[in-house]
């Protein structure tokens, strides 16, 4: 009886430990401290690190197996890697924009003790932007409308930027018809048709709430739309054509083809204007424009139809030339009709910024040496084999090289100059028998060796050659030579032109 009570004792001494022990245990738990990148927003997933931090030394294979990062409600196999008490997970696959993540280690993890966690640790964190989710802001057709075109477009239009993949998926249409999605600006998705809307037959266009904006957002929401197809059999009729130069508009009058009716002032830069009486198919309308005369009509629209189309030619005209602008039956609107007019313009190219600069005359010295009077003659170009009445010198040089000039001068458009590089390029001085030479050094615009212009001609455009003259003995025809293809600042072409005078 005696050892049974010493025994008993030391039970209850025992299990008194083993109880106060554990609470002592208990007094510590086994949590998560703290842990990477933390909650919210991550904006580069590469610059990412998963590290958690645990109170207590883990149970490595333990905290592995009940560790977890998932991404959209999938997880994520992974590496780990371990410093102490602070475990990296490092995925086998990076991670990526727009997507929501979670890290989580289950309760059942334990420490090098044997001790669980007391609750589960989740964290979570987003490379998603924070955005709202798309919102439906307007559709073309509108609920209860009508699509009055026989391959009219639905536009929706959204608060977010839509993934057309998603449109694809998740937007239905009842009747179903044959088309597809593309987005023409940000949060934009139109439907093109590819087979013709049925007249009088009623449509619904059905949104289901998993539409994704770009983020990765869905709308979470339906909507759905219904409409009614048109009716529409007017034929499509051109309303009129204009000249475009900048911003004026300049009508331009139908002939019967046989050019009676000509329309003038066509320049380097003009535009021709379509107006129709309803919106066309561009297509269409190329197929039956025609140009006469020049190399062609180039459309200044990408879209795929419009009420006004713009047009211009693929070559400059020749100034003063005519060319015919036809616009034969078949142009077509959106419903299909189909125009039964022609019309036919005759467009003469004689704008005003299409003119080519034109060498009106010359100015020289007969006596460049004298500082009093230096005898300067002036000649047109109608002036062809009039004399040059060179001075005579006297004494043992009488033809010495000497410092001399010529004047040049030109009618350009309005505004137009001319580059003397350009004179430079083009001008030279020829004389047959060595009458004369002539060797230019350089051709300026200003600052001129007689300040006044000629008389009647202070409107034109004046440069000047300076240059070495000398004379010789010798008779012969002096010509001042341009060669063609020197150009205005309109980027106007000159012709060429040779004033022969005699010597």
């Amino acid at each position: 009886m005696k050892r049974l009570k010493v025994s008993s004792f030391w039970a209850i001494i025992l299990f008194s430990l083993c109880f106060s022990a554990c609470d002592l245990l208990r007094l510590s738990p086994f949590e998560v401290l703290s842990w990477n990148p933390g909650e919210g927003f991550v904006e580069e997933p590469g610059n990412i690190e998963i590290s958690v931090l645990l109170s207590h030394d883990p149970d490595r294979l333990s905290v592995e197996r009940y560790f977890s990062l998932s991404e959209d409600g999938t997880n994520l196999e992974g590496d780990f890697l371990w410093k102490g008490e602070r475990v990296y997970f490092i995925p086998r696959a990076p991670l990526e924009r727009n997507h929501e993540y979670v890290i989580g280690i289950s309760a059942d993890a334990k420490d090098s003790s044997g001790l669980s966690m007391d609750r589960s640790f989740e964290g979570s964190f987003s490379t998603r932007p924070p955005v709202s989710r798309p919102k439906l802001v307007s559709v073309f057709p509108e609920d209860g409308g009508t699509m009055t075109q026989l391959r009219g477009s639905i536009r929706l239009e959204f608060s977010e930027d839509i993934s057309i993949s998603s449109c694809t998926d998740s937007v239905s249409l009842s009747p179903a018809l044959q088309g597809i999605w593309i987005s023409d600006k940000p949060g934009t998705a139109v439907f093109i048709p590819g087979e013709d809307w049925k007249p009088g037959a009623s449509y619904t266009l059905s949104i289901q709430s998993s539409l994704k904006g770009k983020t990765g957002l869905s709308m979470g929401e339906e909507r759905s739309v219904s409409f009614t197809a048109g009716n529409d059999r007017e034929k499509p009729s051109l309303a009129g054509a204009w000249r475009i130069d900048g911003t004026t508009e300049t009508l331009l009058q139908a002939d019967d083809g046989e050019g009676k009716t000509v329309n003038p002032g066509w320049g380097k830069t003009s535009v021709l204007l379509l107006r129709f009486t309803e919106p066309v198919d561009v297509l269409s309308v190329k197929q039956c424009l025609t140009c006469e005369a020049v190399s062609g009509l180039v459309p200044e629209t990408e879209s795929l139809s419009g009420t006004e189309l713009r047009f211009s030619l693929k070559e400059a005209p020749l100034w003063g030339s005519r060319f015919i602008v036809r616009l034969g039956e078949g142009v077509k609107d959106a419903a299909g009709n189909t125009g039964t007019e022609s019309f036919v313009f005759t467009i003469c190219a004689d704008g005003e910024s299409s003119r080519p600069p034109v060498f009106k005359g010359i100015r020289l010295p007969m006596d460049p040496e004298d500082p009093l009077d230096c005898k300067p003659h002036t000649y047109t170009v109608s002036d062809a084999y009039r004399g040059l009445p060179f001075a005579t010198k006297t004494g043992q040089d009488p033809y010495p090289k000497l410092d001399s000039w010529i004047e040049l001068y030109f009618e350009t458009s309005d505004g137009a100059a001319i580059d003397p590089l350009e004179i430079a390029r083009c001008f030279r001085v020829e004389a047959t028998n060595g009458a004369v030479s002539f060797n230019p050094r350089m051709v300026v615009n200003e600052n001129f060796s007689i300040s006044e212009a000629v008389s009647g001609w202070e409107n034109y455009r004046r440069l000047e050659v300076r240059g070495i003259f000398a004379n010789t003995v010798s008779s012969g025809v002096v010509s001042f030579v341009i060669d063609a293809g020197f150009l205005d600042s309109n980027g106007n072409a000159g012709e060429e032109y040779r004033l022969p005078l005699l010597k």
